[in-house]
């Protein structure tokens, strides 16, 4: 049978200020699974990085962080831990990213739950995907190697009707045009969702290369908590 990763691609801690979630709490979480993943994509903070691989030295713990760019909000994952570090005031556009080898990027919830300095894209929420959105897609597109599909905050709002079918189609289409991963994440704030929507990866996940290549070949399966996150019937991801 082969051997599958299991990792939540976004989650915050309390470093992020908008979250509960202890370091602590990640670092219990980590002991109980030897073989686990970990990562935390704070606001504007690598900290998290250091004080779990510290805490656990034999886990494999990846450096990254969401920064908020002019088109969104974006995770960045990189084994050049003084580049995500230097993320920390980063204030500018998706195209001043780093793209190579050595760092993957993941779209975040693309057009929702944004900040009213961004400009909405047509298909935001239910809307349809429409040519005059491509431009400013392909500029996106171009520096990411994976589209968030869902996290725990989108699949809250589908739950409640607030994001239908057509949004979840819209990003699938995105990624297939453009030759993207998909992924998922929790999102948590808070401990009870903690782990309930991550990405799957086929194969052992040993080193940070595998992780990042992994994105960029697209070698990658959202899912999530189908009891935590009741959603619609005719709503099918």
């Amino acid at each position: 049978m082969q051997q599958v990763a299991k990792i939540d691609t976004h989650l915050h801690s309390k470093l992020s200020n908008c979250s509960s979630l202890t370091l602590r709490f990640l670092i219990q979480q980590g002991q109980r699974e030897p073989a686990a993943v970990l990562l935390c994509t704070d606001h504007g903070t690598n900290e998290a990085y250091s004080r779990l691989s510290e805490a656990l030295p034999n886990h494999l713990v990846i450096p990254a962080i969401e920064v908020e760019t002019e088109e969104g909000d974006f995770l960045v994952f990189s084994d050049n831990v003084e580049y995500i570090n230097s993320l920390k005031d980063f204030d500018g556009s998706i195209t001043d990213l780093k793209s190579d080898d050595h760092t993957a990027i993941i779209w975040a919830h693309p057009c929702v739950n944004q900040r009213e300095s961004v400009e909405p894209l047509t298909f935001a929420k239910n809307g349809p995907y429409r040519d005059e959105d491509e431009e400013r897609i392909a500029k996106i597109v171009h520096k990411v190697d994976a589209v968030e599909l869902f996290n725990g905050t989108i699949l809250s709002l589908a739950a409640l009707g607030l994001v239908n079918q057509t949004y979840f189609d819209n990003l699938k289409l995105i990624a297939k045009r453009h030759h993207l991963a998909v992924t998922g994440g929790s999102d948590a704030h808070e401990e009870e969702t903690w782990g309930k929507a991550w990405t799957e990866f086929p194969g052992p996940i040993t080193s940070i290369a595998d992780f990042i290549l992994a994105l960029k070949e697209r070698r990658t399966r959202p899912d999530y908590d189908h009891d935590f996150f009741s959603l619609p019937e005719q709503t099918q991801i």
